[in-house]
């Protein structure tokens, strides 16, 4: 199948990892980063597996949206019909919808230059029929299909010949009369979260990627989203060694993504950096809010979810943010 048709570019060039900041079990939604500015490429993979290993008669229509990490406003969607245990490979660089036989339908888009984010949603088509699936959003009211997404990204670096990737964030669904996509733990308290890294100056390639999202904020309310504006997402990091001796490292802010790097002296660590050991940055206690003084929180659910792709020579691998939560991890 076409479908399948640069799988194997991402069997080269991906190195998974398996985090606690969004479960990696099927889901109803997904979230992934991407980077397809200059000397960049990116890839996704996403699988429909429901939680029997029984045929369903339906399939599901995803939706999927690119956000710009710059202006926290969409640039592109397209619609992907899927059987159960179907999979399909996207490339920013050609995006097109596809019906149930790999028929590309409506004109075709591209998000070359930019870079951000994407959201993938599964929603249950309006017929029952196992052949019937147009790719187009379904009719209100919107009936999200929970646990049955799985899937990855792949960014890669052109200029360093490395590549980095990870599982996505999957998001569960609320249920009820009108299903929302949900946090997982979002009835808990976030203490901290964290991402490792190796010594940063042996690093010949770092990107870290901190994104902001929130419950229904998405294209239709049923949908994650960017934080929207004028809140943001702000944080005070350390950066830990590995004999934990801590450093303070610069506020962080962000919108709805921040795209930097720990090289030493070029991003989110000072050039001092330079002796740093491996180890980890602590995000401590982010808050949302329009102002510094949290005046103004965020009156919704929203999270920062990160990502840290970095290589030795032509080596790379991602880390992902854990999270550390206070309370009830009870999920909808």
């Amino acid at each position: 199948m076409k479908r399948f048709a640069l799988a194997i570019l991402l069997a080269l060039a991906a190195v998974t990892t398996s985090h606690a900041a969004g479960n990696t079990e099927r889901a109803g939604g997904l979230l992934m980063p991407f980077d397809a500015t200059a000397d960049h490429t990116s890839f996704f993979i996403v699988t429909t597996r429901p939680e029997t290993d029984e045929r369903p008669s339906s399939p599901v229509v995803t939706r999927w949206v690119f956000w710009d990490g710059e202006t926290c406003e969409s640039i592109a969607q397209i619609f992907v019909c899927m059987r159960a245990f179907d999979t399909v490979v996207v490339d920013p660089s050609l995006l097109q919808s596809l019906d149930l036989d790999d028929e590309r339908v409506g004109a075709s888009t591209s998000v070359v230059g930019r870079r951000g984010f994407v959201t993938v949603t599964a929603f249950a088509p309006p017929s029952t029929s196992a052949t019937s699936c147009k790719p187009a959003l379904p009719p209100e009211p919107l009936s999200i299909v929970g646990r049955t997404l799985s899937g990855s990204f792949t960014i890669a670096n052109t200029a360093t010949n490395a590549a980095y990737g990870g599982s996505a964030i999957a998001f569960a669904s609320s249920g009820g009369t009108e299903p929302y996509l949900t946090m997982l733990h979002r009835e808990a308290v976030e203490v901290e979260s964290s991402i490792a890294l190796y010594r940063p100056e042996s690093l010949e390639m770092s990107e870290l990627i901190l994104v902001a999202v929130a419950e229904r904020t998405g294209l239709s309310s049923a949908e994650i989203g960017p934080l929207p504006a004028p809140y943001r997402a702000r944080s005070v990091p350390t950066f830990v060694d590995r004999l934990g001796a801590p450093s303070s490292l610069p506020d962080v802010a962000l919108g709805c993504t921040l795209f930097t790097t720990v090289l030493p002296g070029r991003g989110l660590l000072p050039l001092s950096a330079v002796g740093f050991s491996s180890g980890y940055i602590s995000f401590d206690s982010w808050w949302h809010a329009a102002a510094e003084d949290e005046t103004d929180s965020y009156p919704g659910v929203a999270r920062v979810f990160g990502f840290h792709g970095q290589a030795v020579g032509p080596y790379g691998t991602m880390t992902r943010s854990t999270h550390a939560f206070r309370g009830s991890a009870k999920n909808p």
